[in-house]
């Protein structure tokens, strides 16, 4: 029934054929002098084993589909031919003994004939349907069957199975199906047997053994498998030409040139020699390119590399230079501490002298109002204005000495004045100049690039410094300049007050000679006295503003002071830094040097 038949020598070892073709690809791989190593490592080998797997699974696939589509399609064709005999048996029964089924004595019966142990029947029938097992059950237990046992006896006596007799006994349906027949799986039919009365009385059976579909199935697998396995080593030993002739080849060519550029020791100058219009063209062509860019990536790294030498050298240069202009103005703001310590001091010496000036001619303003009451006096009684002219010239006499003292500390004053404004001017020059360095340093820092970026915050702080100091150093000129015009102003009236007290102290010696003349000069004295005191009131008011003005500058000064130590402090910290920097530089100066020397192992040209 079935085309191909089963046998051993049409089964083809599939084992032996991977052997074999492994052993190919192998000793192919072994000619090409490829170790064991290169060969699991070369994507021509990778190809292949991928290629021989989807083989593989492809062929195994196969196999299987076909092994299970055949078993459906043979049990179908089974069961399909077990209908058909389940119907030719039953007309062949009522043919040979017409008459109805029933039973008689505890027998099954067709008409006349007796069924129980009626082998003869059961053999016919096997035999006419080309080797059914058939079997006649009366109620659910075989009394006629080709069945047999595994001691070769009939199976007379077994029963069916309970899923066959539920069908037919309760269900009264015809079943088609897989069963077991006494401990062997079939394909079976079984027909319900009725009697006149349509009582089921027994069951009708064909079967055959699953086993033969079950072979015929395998049969089938085991010679797709030879097709497949034949096809398979055709495709792959086809395979392995056609890519050892597109792929193994141009790799190996591949691999030659690029051994050659591998072990060209920094040769950039040589390039893949391989034509080819496909991928391993592009990708040598690709090499090529790269190695150009490289050339010229290399190149402009040589030349960048000597311009960071050029530049490194150049900034510690200027971190030198830039280190012994910090040390400059660091000894320029100590001076101008030192100077502006002393100046400060002076300042204050002044200030004591000024408290002098004004404790004395407060004490002379009280004296000139005791000499008007002396004068307003003298009219009454003459003996008593003799003895007041005579205290008045000695406190005349005392006055022209304090006025004396007071036009020496107004001239002192003028000469600390003048001593004060070229130490401004001496400070400003510094301020110009600390702000000119300043900015040449901001300079020098935006040239330095983020590494002088802290040098260029100090540089813009000491110009801030300067330029404060500069304004302070305004101002002080400017209180400076107003107190040598009202100390010139004061000396003048001094030196008019010295004369009027002179010429005052002549007429007290002319009022002294005649007393006549005492009555007749005591208002004019009076007058003068008056004037006096109002000269000293103004005198004195001058000297509290030269008080004033000479406190700002100590203020001032201190202030200048305070900031010369910060810009010294500023200073020094930025000489570190320009110090770290020259350190820096020295570093990248010795990077490029490296840089150069590593280059310099590629040839370019």
């Amino acid at each position: 029934m079935f085309p191909y038949p089963l046998s051993p020598n049409n089964i083809f070892n599939f084992k032996n054929m991977l052997k074999l073709c492994s052993s190919m690809e192998l000793g192919s791989l072994r000619k090409e002098g490829l170790t064991s190593l290169t060969w699991a490592r070369s994507i021509r080998t990778k190809i292949i084993l991928g290629l021989m797997t989807s083989i593989l699974i492809i062929s195994l696939s196969i196999i299987v589909i076909t092994y299970f589509s055949s078993k459906e399609y043979l049990i179908k064709s089974a069961q399909e031919k077990l209908e058909s005999d389940l119907q030719l048996g039953y007309a062949y029964l009522d043919q040979k003994y017409p008459g109805p089924w029933e039973i008689k004595q505890g027998d099954l019966y067709k008409g006349n004939e007796k069924i129980n142990g009626n082998f003869s029947i059961v053999d016919e029938i096997g035999t006419m349907t080309g080797g059914d097992t058939v079997t006649l059950f009366q109620g659910e237990t075989r009394v006629a069957t080709n069945v047999k046992n595994e001691d070769g006896s009939r199976a007379v006596g077994t029963k069916v199975s309970e899923t066959v007799a539920q069908r037919i006994f309760e269900q009264k349906q015809r079943y088609l199906g897989r069963a077991n027949v006494v401990g062997n799986w079939n394909q079976t039919a079984y027909e319900p047997i009725t009697n006149a009365k349509g009582e089921t009385i027994g069951i009708w059976y064909v079967g055959v053994p699953e086993k033969t579909y079950l072979a015929l199935a395998k049969s089938m697998m085991f010679e797709s498998l030879s097709i497949v396995i034949g096809l398979s080593v055709v495709i792959m030993s086809f395979s392995f030409w056609f890519l050892r002739r597109t792929i193994g080849t141009p790799l190996g060519l591949l691999q030659t040139e690029f051994s050659k550029l591998a072990d060209s020791h920094g040769d950039l100058t040589k390039e893949i020699c391989f034509n080819s219009n496909d991928e391993f063209g592009d990708l040598a062509q690709s090499v090529n390119q790269f190695l150009v860019n490289l050339r010229e990536i290399l190149s402009n790294i040589r030349l960048e590399s000597l311009r960071l030498a050029q530049i490194s050298q150049d900034l510690s240069y200027v971190a030198h230079i830039t280190e012994k202009t910090s040390d400059t103005i660091a000894c320029t703001m100590r001076e101008s501490t030192i100077s502006a310590s002393s100046q400060s001091e002076y300042a204050n010496n002044i200030l004591k002298m000024m408290t002098d000036a004004r404790r004395i001619i407060e004490l002379g303003q009280q004296e000139i109002s005791s000499s008007v009451t002396s004068a307003s006096e003298s009219t009454q009684s003459t003996q008593k204005g003799c003895l007041i002219i005579n205290d008045a010239y000695e406190h005349l006499n005392e006055l022209t000495e304090t006025v004396q003292i007071a036009t020496s500390t107004m001239n002192r004053l003028h000469s600390y004045s003048e001593e004060i404004s070229k130490i401004v001017t001496m400070i400003t020059d510094i301020a110009n100049q600390t702000n000119l360095l300043s900015f040449n340093a901001a300079i020098e820092a935006a040239r330095a690039g983020e590494k002088g970026k802290g040098f260029s915050i100090v540089a813009e702080e000491v110009r801030l410094l300067a330029e404060d100091s500069k304004k302070s150093s305004a101002q002080i000129e400017r209180i400076i300049g107003r107190i040598k015009s009202e100390t010139s102003q004061a000396l003048q009236s001094i030196q008019g007050s010295l004369i009027a007290v002179e010429q005052q102290a002549e007429f007290i010696n002319r009022i002294g000679r005649s007393l006549t003349d005492i009555d007749r000069n005591a208002c004019k004295t009076e007058s003068d006295a008056k004037r006096i005191q109002q000269f000293f009131a103004s005198l004195l008011s001058t000297i509290e503003q030269v008080e004033n003005a000479i406190q700002g500058i100590t203020m001032n000064l201190e202030e200048a002071v305070s900031a010369s130590e910060e810009v010294s402090a500023s200073v020094t910290e930025q000489s570190s830094m320009v110090d770290d920097i020259a350190h820096r530089s020295e570093d990248l100066s010795l990077l490029a040097t490296k840089l150069q020397h590593q280059i310099s192992g590629f040839k370019l040209n």
